[in-house]
């Protein structure tokens, strides 16, 4: 809830208000840009619906469910120890100190930014839900935000509000989810800087694979760097 210009806004879930004519002359724009980005949330619920349809008809009802980007690479073989207990009995989720079920992503700093990165998000059946449909609210905010005492925020921090009103908490794994997207020809090793473990598994990676580790190369002691002037191609000498 919060009150902007004597105006009341209200949706669920949003979390930002702004003046409703800026908002709507900022949406179109918006979502002309992100067209292709709001197909991607289209075939996730998408998918999300066709698993669930799969469990009414047979009867069988999954424990966990994963999502993950088709054009991601596993570096090594995820390290599944940090969640065995969760894996061993996931009808019971793993809680956060606030008492907010817990759901699983690689690390945000894979994307050099604090919001959540869902390259993979792991959680429990019955916590998937807000998740996978996350688009259906954002498509209501949307046609609401065309009426008065209406609103809608951006994707952000619509995303971070939804999770909080699921009181759903991200757990960052990086050796659960040691992944990286892979483009045409090279591996985006470059975004690993934090991470030195995983680095020299993306280089050895992109050398079994014979693809290019993007601005990673050996500097003259033999030290794996990432710098512009290693190249977008590496070096793999």
């Amino acid at each position: 809830f919060i009150a902007l210009r004597g105006e009341h806004c209200f949706l669920f879930p949003c979390v930002h208000c702004i003046e409703r004519r800026t908002l709507c002359a900022q949406r179109a724009t918006h979502l002309l840009d992100l067209d292709r980005f709001w197909h991607t949330w289209r075939r996730v619920r998408h998918t999300y619906r066709m698993a669930t349809a799969f469990e009414d008809a047979s009867g069988f009802k999954f424990d966990i469910m994963v999502r993950l980007r088709p054009d991601l690479l596993f570096l090594k073989e995820g390290d599944t120890s940090s969640i065995e207990g969760f894996l061993s009995n996931p009808v019971s989720a793993e809680k956060d100190s606030r008492g907010s079920s817990v759901v699983y992503t690689p690390p945000a700093k894979f994307i050099f930014g604090q919001a959540t990165n869902d390259w993979v998000y792991l959680c429990q059946r019955s916590l998937c839900d807000s998740y996978f449909e996350m688009i259906s609210p954002w498509e209501k905010c949307e046609v609401a935000a065309k009426g008065p005492r209406m609103c809608c925020s951006a994707w952000e921090p619509f995303y971070e509000r939804t999770m909080e009103i699921a009181r759903l908490s991200i757990k960052e794994i990086e050796d659960l989810f040691p992944v990286l997207p892979m483009r045409k020809g090279f591996i985006e090793c470059n975004r690993l800087g934090a991470f030195p473990s995983l680095l020299k598994a993306c280089y050895e990676k992109a050398k079994e694979l014979g693809i290019k580790a993007s601005w990673t190369c050996k500097n003259g002691k033999g030290e794996l760097i990432i710098a512009r002037t290693c190249g977008l191609n590496g070096d793999l000498i």
